[in-house]
């Protein structure tokens, strides 16, 4: 089957009440007039490799700050990461078609009693209660840009060191707004261990759009979820066995026939207990995600049998 293409149109705010910049996608190439520095970040700056254009070579354009902006984004082969922005009094722009992007993503949502069973150490499973958001409410594991490595793009060597040795405390803390934060500390439990500085370094990274957006969208994808039937299911369920086709029954209800194939359902063993639980479900995306975006307009069909389990118990709150 022909999948679209879905060009990307993103507004972005980078920075707490700074100018809003929109990315306008652009195809065609960029001839470059000037040994301009090519950057990673038009606020940040940030040269990974110290890489300048060379003068008289032409590079692949990929988008404008805004409508005819006066900054270009473009790939410079051989860069680390290969996407930079350079000034458009730089060189000379000649506009061509819009490079085809079909972006696919991984929404992975976290039953967070089950999960807890496993790490009880965790700040946020010890201070867990019965009355807080993640006792019967999905929390947010995180959004995962696919292809599955797609991971810590133009993350520096320390960083990438710092994630997967589990060292969050050292990584950059995200630059988000107030709000975002404070969102973000009820959905995401696992902030109290730093899980967002973990998720935005390896993931967000890679997602076309600055820390606040990312997290944002994820917040409101994951929103779309938590007023649904499936959430509801398993709230009504606890310390009960549901299967994956009741999951995933509820979940069409709401996102229309044929939505469960999007979905996998995870599950963990707990070993105290000797209990199967329902610890994750992960929803499979394609297409250019926003705010706004319906889940129902995203979900990707195609992907089928990644899940782990049949059934699993929905855990309570508290070790058992």
């Amino acid at each position: 089957m022909r999948v679209k293409a879905i060009i990307v149109s993103l507004v972005l705010t980078w920075g707490y009440g700074s100018a809003a910049y929109a990315f306008e996608a652009a195809g065609g190439e960029f001839l470059a007039k000037k040994s301009c520095a090519a950057v990673q970040s038009i606020k940040k700056g940030g040269n990974p490799g110290r890489v300048k254009l060379r003068v008289d070579e032409r590079y692949p354009v990929t988008g404008l700050n805004k409508p005819n902006g006066t900054y270009v984004q473009l790939k410079v082969a051989g860069a680390r990461p290969e996407s930079r922005w350079v000034k458009r009094n730089c060189g000379t722009l000649n506009p061509g078609p819009v490079e085809p992007v079909v972006e696919q993503y991984v929404l992975a949502l976290s039953w967070q009693p089950a999960f807890c069973e496993t790490k009880p150490d965790k700040t946020e499973c010890k201070t867990q209660t019965s009355g807080r958001f993640d006792a019967d409410h999905f929390a947010l594991h995180g959004l995962w840009p696919q292809p599955k490595g797609n991971v810590f793009c133009g993350v520096s060597a320390d960083d990438r060191s710092h994630a997967e040795q589990g060292k969050w405390d050292k990584l950059p803390d995200p630059d988000l707004s107030a709000e975002t934060r404070a969102r973000l500390s009820e959905a995401m439990p696992g902030t109290a261990s730093n899980l967002q500085r973990h998720e935005f370094t390896k993931h967000g990274t890679c997602f076309p759009g600055n820390a606040d957006l990312y997290f944002r969208v994820s917040l409101a994808l994951l929103e779309q979820i938590n007023v649904s039937r499936l959430r509801d299911l398993m709230a009504t369920h606890i310390g009960a066995t549901v299967s994956s086709e009741d999951i995933k029954g509820e979940f069409e209800q709401d996102f229309g026939a044929g939505a469960g194939a999007a979905l996998d359902v995870h599950c963990v063993d707990d070993q105290n207990s000797h209990r199967t639980l329902i610890s994750e479900i992960r929803v499979n995306l394609k297409g250019t995600l926003m705010q706004a975006t319906k889940l129902q307009d995203v979900l990707d069909h195609s992907t089928r049998g990644a899940g782990d389990c049949s059934k699993g118990i929905v855990d309570p709150v508290g070790l058992n």
